[in-house]
């Protein structure tokens, strides 16, 4: 009953290569494991730096003996190793979460252990916590502790270690690391500033959705009288909302860039006189390869932010927690059958918006909701006749008075 097996020549599978999953590879790869990689982010040239092979989600099922975690909970994650999933990896696989609770369907989890198929599961985080699923505290195969993944005398030290060495890099004026405060701003310029530090982050969250895909290039357009303000701090925001969508590492205004820097994403910043129709604007465009997204948006006085620009399509939308983004065909009816379709699942619509470049041509409906979509509401929504496209847009801090730092 205590018998066990190596790590050695074992492949091991890795969602989520960002700093604490590429810590994760270097410690595995001594114990002579094959390491695959999965990250958004992850380019050939890095994985062939850190001496892993980069992999897409179903080659790790495929061929993963140990499959770890090391992601944040989004809409993209959320519920990611599903029974779907489960059924492609190898028999006999096992997987660690240490990341976020949700990431794995638990109860699918559960009755792949039970048939045998997924050997046993070590988690430390979980959907519902604290965890009080007997399913998951009584299984012989399933460890589970509490989330105490800092909870050692080394690593209560190292901390200490580094925040001296940190403020000793202050008073030498190096460059500023893990800096929980924001950069310097007077107060006035950052009372004027604070509505479009708030929007900058959202949009940031919100583009990177419609690119589907991690960007490797981001472009940052500011229009009107914003090009006499200083807009550094602006732009970290855009950069720490674009960035969080896919790191599980804690991005900040501080670190933005330097997150930017390590990940490989190259970034362009330009200031235009040109007049667009607005007292302030600005827009965020990323790219990864020739698929490019953007979002314009602006600050009307007296009547707060708004999202004017969706890829090419005009809109006003004021940001909020919960968004619908559909793509469909400009023709009739189309709006009277997604706002049907909202209500019979007990949908409360907020406001909706639709723009189109052309009649009769493809166009965009955006909508704010009082609560999330669950995937049958998407999949329903899929169905309708010359809908193309729908996504549930989240925001993480629409509510917030300011980004968080």
């Amino acid at each position: 009953s205590f018998k066990g097996v190596e790590l050695y020549k074992k492949n091991l599978g890795i969602i989520g290569m960002g700093k604490i999953g590429t810590e994760v590879a270097k410690r595995a790869k001594s114990f002579g494991m094959n390491i695959l990689g999965y990250d958004p982010y992850l380019s050939s040239e890095r994985a062939k730096k850190l001496g892993i092979t980069k992999a897409n989600l179903d080659t790790i099922a495929r061929e993963s003996d140990f499959i770890t975690i090391h992601t944040p909970l989004t809409n993209e994650t959320r519920n990611l190793i599903n029974e779907d999933y489960l059924k492609k990896t190898k028999k006999g696989v096992r997987f660690i979460n240490c990341a976020r609770g949700g990431i794995i369907d638990e109860k699918a989890l559960v009755n792949a252990i039970q048939s045998g198929h997924v050997a046993g599961a070590a988690l430390d985080v979980f959907s519902k916590e604290p965890v009080a699923d007997p399913e998951i505290l009584e299984n012989p195969n399933i460890i589970v502790t509490p989330h105490l993944g800092a909870s050692t005398v080394e690593a209560q030290e190292k901390v200490a270690q580094e925040v001296s060495a940190e403020i000793i890099d202050i008073f030498e004026t190096k460059s500023v690391t893990n800096a929980v405060n924001m950069p310097q701003m007077s107060g006035e310029t950052q009372q004027k500033m604070k509505p479009y530090l708030l929007l900058g982050e959202q949009i940031g969250q919100l583009v990177v959705p419609l690119l589907k895909k991690a960007p490797k290039k981001i472009e940052i357009n500011y229009f009107g009288e914003l090009i006499e303000e200083d807009t550094d701090l602006l732009t970290r925001t855009m950069v720490k909302g674009v960035l969080s969508h896919h790191l599980s590492d804690s991005v900040n205004l501080i670190n933005a860039f330097h997150l930017l820097k390590e990940q490989g994403v190259s970034y362009n910043v330009q200031k235009n006189a040109s007049n667009i129709g607005f007292a302030n604007y600005m827009e965020l465009t990323v790219a990864n390869g020739d698929v490019t997204a953007s979002i314009g948006a602006t600050v009307l006085n007296g009547y707060g932010a708004r999202i004017v620009k969706m890829n090419n399509y005009r809109i006003d939308v004021r940001p909020e927690k919960f968004m619908l983004y559909i793509k469909h065909q400009d023709i009739p009816g189309m709006i009277g059958k997604v706002g049907s379709l909202l209500g019979d699942y007990q949908i409360n619509i907020g406001t909706m918006q639709v723009g189109r470049t052309i009649v009769g041509g493809e166009a965009l409906m955006v909508l704010t909701l009082d609560k999330t979509l669950d995937a049958d509401v998407i999949k329903a929504l899929s169905k309708i006749k010359g809908l193309e496209e729908a996504q549930i847009l989240e925001l993480e801090n629409a509510d917030s008075e300011f980004p968080n730092k």
